[in-house]
């Protein structure tokens, strides 16, 4: 007898335990779906150019994983213009938001500066800031942002500016994105000193069930990257080839001689440019072309463009141009 109450002794302990494991699951199941996840997101803005160096103010936005708190800090960053990498940062400020767990109306708001010897004014000097919006380039609504990188008129080929930098800046693979979705939009396009700085935003937000937020980056695009991305800005769709040769010395002189040639025969329009495109194997041609071709073709000029300037012009396209290169004149 005292065998079988010490067995249901043992069966009702383990059954208390178990109960109160199976409660204690509950309520982490409760507090975990109650409880919003940890969410972080950057957003940079573009402030200016110094002759060896640009500027970023970015702020760290956090929500902390919890609805009654949430932090950001402002940094202000600066970049090598010859390596795009950060040189310094600097946290200028610490912003947080408190709400009372038990009054949802008493909000506790603190802003404090974490630097003060930091001067605006030197800042706005050197990097030479402004504060009115930056026009959008002509070209700036044929760019488009996809998991394959930067591309300029949804062109099939991707521009070299690409770089693994996105892949870096932004997880892409939680995105699970097709080969042709785009990532975000870009939301600002600066030239300076023929670098292109390109505001890049993606919505972290997920409808708004996470707490995130409109992430942005500036991407930098070094000159020597950014020349081939704006002369195909201008590119015309056809040009009227005068010319092709095997190197870029024997073009130039043929360009220069062209140029005197409709100089002296008082022809100021021609438009002469110099461009590149694939040769045979892994060679470069060198194209010496004149633009304005659609209006020499409907105002039928081409044979008497022929006839001055001692030439066979045929009409090309531009698709498969590469780089454009300046005449010696120019």
């Amino acid at each position: 007898m005292s065998a079988l109450v010490d067995l249901a002794d043992i069966f009702f302990y383990a059954k208390m335990i178990a109960m109160k494991c199976l409660f204690l699951f509950f309520m982490l199941v409760v507090v975990s779906a109650a409880t919003p996840s940890r969410v972080t997101w950057d957003s940079e803005v573009f402030l200016g150019v110094s002759d060896v160096q640009y500027a970023v103010m970015r702020t760290h936005h956090d929500t902390l994983g919890s609805y009654y708190a949430d932090e950001s800090k402002t940094y202000f960053d600066e970049y090598s213009l010859e390596s795009g990498k950060r040189i310094a940062s600097t946290l200028l400020k610490t912003h947080r938001v408190s709400i009372d767990v038990d009054d949802s109306s008493n909000v506790t708001v603190t802003n404090t500066p974490e630097n003060k010897e930091l001067k605006l004014a030197e800042i706005w000097t050197k990097y030479n800031v402004s504060l009115a919006p930056k026009a959008m380039p002509e070209w700036g609504s044929r760019l488009q942002w996809g998991i394959q990188g930067i591309r300029l008129d949804d062109s099939a080929e991707v521009t070299p500016i690409y770089s693994a930098e996105l892949k870096e800046k932004y997880d892409l693979e939680q995105h699970k994105l097709e080969s042709d979705e785009l990532l975000g939009i870009i939301s600002q396009i600066v030239v300076e000193k023929g670098a292109v700085f390109l505001t890049l935003a993606i919505d972290y937000s997920n409808g708004g069930d996470d707490g995130g937020g409109m992430s942005s980056k500036v991407v930098y695009i070094p000159a020597a990257k950014a020349k081939r991305l704006l002369d195909w800005t201008l590119k015309e769709e056809i040009y009227l080839q005068a010319g092709k040769f095997e190197t870029k010395e024997d073009a130039q002189a043929f360009a220069k001689n062209l140029t005197q040639v409709s100089e002296l025969n008082k022809i100021y329009y021609p438009n002469i440019k110099i461009w590149s495109k694939p040769g045979t194997s892994d060679n470069l041609v060198y194209l010496v072309v004149l633009g304005n071709a659609k209006a020499q073709i409907q105002n039928d000029r081409v044979e008497k463009l022929n006839q001055t300037l001692k030439v066979h012009l045929v009409p090309v396209s531009s698709e498969p141009l590469l780089d454009r290169f300046p005449l010696e004149n120019e």
